[in-house]
């Protein structure tokens, strides 16, 4: 594990935006990090959406993440991908979905546009643990039938599997799973106590198990090195030289209504920290530099004076409050607790 970050998302070079493209969805998974909804509420606009990527690429956005919901549920999906993908600055376009709405023309239509990636969600290698957390019946065949026809139609495929109490066992299983479906990339990841999972406690792993989780997955991308990629973040300790929060410098976060915030983790948690309006009424420049999302910084800053770099997302997930250590802080051969 040779990356050295506090970030729960992959950060790039120039500025990089999380975008929940609607908060529909036809899944009720038990973690839904947007508690999202079986109709669409108040998403942008085709129109908006389009101009809002005009937007990004005069700000030099070069990276953009689909989520949402469950983005294919949008009719303009692919509309708004090919403009994405038409932008100088836009270089890399991924996408998360649940793999239900993937079509051969689906398929054909993704691979059109340039994604760099499309992750499909796999929580588990058996149908009914996968089913079971999805709360879906069909879920474990959707996602498989999915990567089928996703890989078939020459579309990179990463299977996206969220860490819980009903996995954390058989991690090498799924890993093994995913080189026989073809993906190219096994990706984990930690659950955060926000959403859904708040009211479902009981498929959160414990902090304590935390590292021992993260030295098992060490051992899967040693042994699987060469068959597929494995992808995380933050599973290892945080050392004093690890870069800070970018935050609204380098990441931002965009929701289904088009409101901006500085991180999907802080938007979820801390309303404190969004602009209070939206890309229908003010540009992403402007929001860019609303002062709530100064405001964000400012407090990154201050933290990081006391307590060294670190996730303010997880230090307010995991202790209550911003201003403690990052749960991952190491110094002098230890974690560093609150």
């Amino acid at each position: 594990m040779e990356k050295n970050e506090t970030c729960l998302f992959e950060l790039v070079e120039d500025v990089r935006i999380t975008w929940e493209i609607t908060d529909g969805c036809n899944y009720k998974c038990k973690h839904c990090c947007t508690d999202a909804k079986e109709k669409a509420g108040n998403d942008l606009s085709t129109e908006d959406a389009l101009r809002v990527i005009d937007e990004m690429d005069d700000v030099g956005v070069g990276a953009i993440y689909f989520s949402g919901g469950e983005p294919l549920t949008r009719k303009d999906l692919f509309q708004i991908l090919s403009h994405a993908s038409s932008k100088r600055s836009i270089r890399r376009l991924n996408l998360a979905t649940n793999g239900s709405l993937i079509t051969e023309e689906n398929a054909r239509n993704l691979a059109s546009v340039g994604l760099e990636s499309v992750l499909v969600s796999l929580d588990s290698h058996n149908a009914k643990v996968h089913n079971h957390f999805r709360r879906i019946d069909s879920a474990f065949d959707n996602s498989i039938r999915g990567v089928d026809i996703l890989t078939k139609n020459g579309v990179n495929v990463r299977v996206g599997t969220v860490i819980w109490n009903g996995n954390i066992d058989y991690l090498e299983d799924i890993a093994k799973f995913a080189v026989g479906l073809g993906a190219y990339q096994v990706f984990f990841n930690w659950l955060v106590k926000i959403g859904r999972s708040v009211y479902n406690p009981e498929i959160i792993p414990t902090e304590d198990q935390y590292m021992d989780i993260a030295k098992k997955i060490g051992e899967i991308e040693e042994k699987y090195a060469g068959k597929i990629k494995v992808g995380y973040h933050r599973f290892k300790e945080i050392h004093p030289d690890f870069p800070d929060c970018l935050g609204g410098q380098k990441v931002y976060h965009i929701t289904s209504e088009g409101y901006v915030g500085p991180c999907s983790w802080i938007v979820k948690s801390d309303p404190s920290f969004v602009t209070s309006m939206t890309l229908k009424e003010a540009s992403l420049k402007e929001l860019m530099r609303n002062p709530k999302i100064q405001k964000f910084k400012d407090m990154v800053q201050e933290r990081s004076e006391v307590f060294g770099h670190g996730c303010p997302a997880m230090c307010i997930s995991e202790n209550g409050t911003y201003f403690s250590y990052d749960p991952l802080h190491y110094l002098e051969g230890k974690f560093v607790k609150r």
